[in-house]
């Protein structure tokens, strides 16, 4: 049985740096391939997934990380973190090859749902790129739709870089 829940102590954040360990070698290697320097998108996008900066960032009550566990094992991760006043941005989000195509994405988006909305929260932003195809069908199919970027980002990634915004349950519209 698969369980979502927040990380809460060292060892939790620990198993999810590991796993976002193999997602930045993954990133690296994809990033290669379309002509992007590898080292910049480690620099750019998992210069904090280590297990101190993911308890900085993410054990504040208005974040989390997700974590998806099964038989004590830490397979996939989602976290969601405020962005600005009424919304709240996905980071770090990742399944582990071998558990893919077990519905753990999706789980894991319907949990930061249910937390961006038990914190008054209006959208959900989020982040990814060409080469994420996974994640990019994921997002379409859990109602995100492409939106202008919500953050300035270097010129050298900008061709590949694509940004997606999600109302949430109740927010004005």
């Amino acid at each position: 049985m698969i369980t979502i829940a927040p990380a809460g102590d060292p060892d939790q954040f620990a198993a999810a740096a590991a796993l976002l360990s193999a997602f930045a070698a993954w990133d690296a290697a994809q990033a290669a391939q379309v002509g992007l320097e590898p080292q910049l998108v480690l620099d750019l996008f998992h210069a904090d997934e280590d297990q101190v900066s993911l308890m900085q960032k993410f054990a504040a009550q208005d974040a989390a990380l997700l974590l998806a566990w099964k038989d004590g094992l830490c397979l996939g991760t989602l976290g969601i973190a405020p962005f600005d006043t009424g919304r709240m941005e996905l980071h770090s989000f990742y399944i582990d090859p071998a558990a893919r195509g077990q519905g753990i994405g999706r789980r894991l988006i319907e949990a930061a749902v249910d937390f961006a909305v038990s914190r008054g929260q209006q959208t959900l932003l989020v982040q990814t790129t060409v080469y994420m195809q996974a994640a990019l069908s994921l997002y379409h199919a859990t109602g995100f739709a492409p939106a202008p970027p919500f953050r300035q980002i270097p010129d050298a990634v900008t061709a590949t870089e694509r940004f997606f915004s999600r109302p949430l349950p109740g927010a004005a519209s």
